[in-house]
């Protein structure tokens, strides 16, 4: 009876430490599990900020706008097809009245001018009575008449004076001048009748019809091409950018030269589809005043901004910095 007390204090003792040990060891495990969980979660979340990292990436060079938006800021496409690419010598060369086209009319006797018909700034027709005059000699009268169709650019006639050997008008027939182009030493072995010839500030195309040797100590030859003047827009002594197709391309692909932008080191075109546009790195080849060759990048058929392709640009600018952040 004595010892009862003492061995139940011993009994509850060793409860007690037996219970203290299992919470700890239990705590002990759900340290470990929560640890677990914590490297799996942060596991998932580094996998998913990197699968993001890459959709930026990949979306960096990219950019959506809806057709409305494209077409109330001008943005405008084209397709991708081939065609010729001409090489081109640029040379200034100047619009001129061929002589047989320019007439400075004199009366056939000297006499007195008594009828003055035209003024300069009329258009004549061949064989149009310009004056009269009467003969010194026969005291008879005559007529000065028009011998090519054309325009009064000066005239000296004026009735009561008399007329001698003077030219008394200057005709000019404009609907057609040509075109004097400067070749070089160095120049003259690209140059040679028959090649093609354009006006870009006119927009007009001809040929070259002649080359002619260096003339009155000049040291140049002088190639010469007609042109239209249909629409009285050319004007004489006018200086002018001419384009002188020296070599021709047949490009597989081609691109408007304004749809070429440098977009991160390279040259690039802004591709287009369904909505999206993709900054896409070519490899040009042959170029002119119009269209560039695409030997790389770029396949028949794709379609391509042609206009405002900047704005696109700076689209995809924005999102790669916003991406960035």
């Amino acid at each position: 009876m004595m010892y009862r007390p003492h061995s139940l204090a011993i009994c509850l003792l060793l409860s007690l430490s037996l219970t203290v040990h299992a919470s700890g060891d239990h705590e002990h495990e759900e340290g470990h599990g929560h640890s677990h969980e914590q490297q799996h979660s942060h596991d998932q979340e580094h996998e998913h900020e990197h699968e993001h990292e890459h959709e930026h990436d990949n979306s960096s060079e990219t950019t959506k706008i809806s057709a409305a938006m494209a077409t109330a800021n001008g943005i405008i496409t084209a397709v991708a097809s081939p065609g010729a690419v001409n090489e081109t010598l640029p040379i200034f060369a100047t619009l001129v009245v061929p002589p047989q086209q320019e007439i400075q009319l004199s009366g056939r006797f000297p006499g007195l001018i008594t009828d003055v018909r035209v003024a300069p700034g009329d258009s004549v027709k061949k064989g149009q009575t310009l004056a009269t005059i009467e003969s010194n000699e026969s005291l008879s009268r005559y007529e000065v008449r028009s011998p090519i169709s054309g325009v009064i650019s000066d005239s000296h006639a004026a009735s009561g004076n008399l007329a001698s050997s003077e030219p008394l008008f200057v005709i000019v027939d404009l609907s057609g001048l040509w075109l004097e182009i400067p070749v070089h030493p160095s120049q003259r072995t690209q140059v040679a009748a028959g090649q093609p010839v354009t006006l870009p500030a006119h927009n007009i195309s001809t040929q070259i019809d002649s080359i002619a040797p260096p003339a009155h100590g000049r040291p140049y030859w002088r190639a010469r091409a007609k042109v239209s003047n249909s629409h009285d827009d050319l004007t004489p002594g006018e200086v002018t950018l001419v384009h002188i197709t020296t070599a021709e391309t047949v490009a597989q692909v081609r691109v408007e030269n304004r749809a070429l932008q440098t977009h991160e080191g390279n040259t690039v075109v802004f591709v287009h589809h369904d909505g999206e546009y993709q900054a896409r790195p070519v490899t040009t080849g042959a170029s002119d005043e119009k269209f560039t060759e695409i030997t790389a990048g770029l396949n028949p058929g794709e379609e391509y901004v042609t206009d405002n392709s900047y704005l696109i640009k700076a689209d995809i600018g924005k999102s790669g910095a916003a991406h960035q952040h």
